[in-house]
C-alpha cells in the first residue's frame, strides 16, 4: 500500500468527464510508500514547523529532528 496525493478536490455537482479525470491522474503523486512512513514524515516535518517558529527556535534541534534535516540537506546538494 502506498499513500497518493493530488491536486485541490472540486464540488462538481455532476460525473467528472473525462478531461477532468485525467488531469486528476496526471497531477497524482506519490509521497510515501507505506502509511507509517507518511505519518511518521507527517509529524516530524509538524514538530520542525513548530521549533523552526517558537520563541525557542535559536536553540538546537532535538536529534530526531536533526537527523531528519540533516538528510535532506545532503539528498539537496
Amino acid at each position: 500500500m502506498s499513500v497518493t496525493v493530488s491536486g485541490p478536490a472540486t464540488t462538481a455537482t455532476a460525473a467528472p468527464s473525462e478531461e477532468a479525470r485525467a488531469a486528476v491522474a496526471s497531477s497524482l503523486m506519490r509521497c510515501a510508500d507505506t502509511f507509517e512512513e507518511f505519518v511518521y514524515r507527517f509529524v516530524v516535518e509538524n514538530e520542525l514547523w513548530m521549533h523552526a517558529n517558537s520563541a525557542d527556535a535559536e536553540s538546537p534541534l532535538p536529534p530526531h529532528l536533526q537527523a531528519y534535516a540533516d538528510h535532506y540537506t545532503c539528498a539537496a546538494s
